[in-house]
């Protein structure tokens, strides 16, 4: 195990005491793909959250956070029990693919409610969608605000696409690249861009300066392809 997380954990074990459930982690480093600028995304859950027992932990949090890493999912039992049928996609995902660092493994026997999964997957992606407008806008066409954009947003895209996987009742891989593979071809995505952008988390330098907003526009355009498409599925 990672001896960040494993600190983080020893961290968050020492404050939180017998309030810590379960301490688990989800993502590329559950499915081991280790990419230079993976993120470390976690789930702590707790037996109580009120504010004494958040406060316990909030230094602990708070240096993981400085420290470059997501803010972790924080739930009790209860809570995740009331929040899967609105939260499918990343329930789903977290129970296929986790490790538990500290304490029982409450995630494998989940009974996830799918009926809001659509929904869940053309909000998240029109979301997202809007943000790297947004985004873009702030950036002045920038090249390395660019790379920023995309580097920061593949993983939740290709996220979203798995989830795209499962509407369609295909079962979803495991690893990045396959999930892109995977993707319909009625939908006539350029999957190439996707793969480019991957590489950016490898550190791998494939675009050329006065190529980084081409490759944006391409990438935006392939995201609304993918966004009319589960909207006419919902029609």
């Amino acid at each position: 195990m990672d001896n960040r997380i494993k600190k983080f954990c020893d961290d968050l074990l020492q404050k939180a005491g017998n309030n810590l459930v379960s301490f688990v982690v989800y993502g590329s480093l559950a499915t081991g793909e280790r990419y230079k600028k993976s993120d470390y995304n976690t789930l702590i859950i707790l037996n109580e959250i009120g504010l004494k027992e958040l406060n316990m932990i909030a230094n602990v949090i708070k240096k993981w956070i400085n420290s470059g890493n997501p803010v972790p999912m924080i739930f009790t039992l209860e809570t995740i029990k009331m929040s899967m049928d609105v939260f499918p996609l990343e329930f789903l995902d977290i129970k296929e693919n986790h490790i538990i660092v500290y304490g029982k493994d409450v995630i494998k026997n989940l009974k996830i409610n799918t009926k809001n999964l659509r929904l869940e997957v053309e909000r998240e992606l029109k979301s997202v969608f809007l943000k790297l407008i947004r985004a873009y806008l702030m950036t002045e066409g920038k090249t390395k605000d660019l790379k920023t954009l995309m580097l920061n947003s593949i993983s939740g895209i290709i996220a979203l696409l798995k989830g795209v996987l499962r509407i369609y009742k295909i079962k979803p891989p495991v690893k990045k690249i396959d999930i892109i593979n995977a993707m319909p071809q009625s939908m006539k995505l350029n999957k190439t861009v996707f793969f480019d952008i991957l590489k950016l988390k490898e550190d791998i330098q494939i675009f050329k300066d006065n190529e980084i907003s081409s490759i944006f526009s391409e990438y935006l355009e392939n995201i609304e392809k993918v966004i009319k498409y589960i909207d006419r599925k919902g029609a």
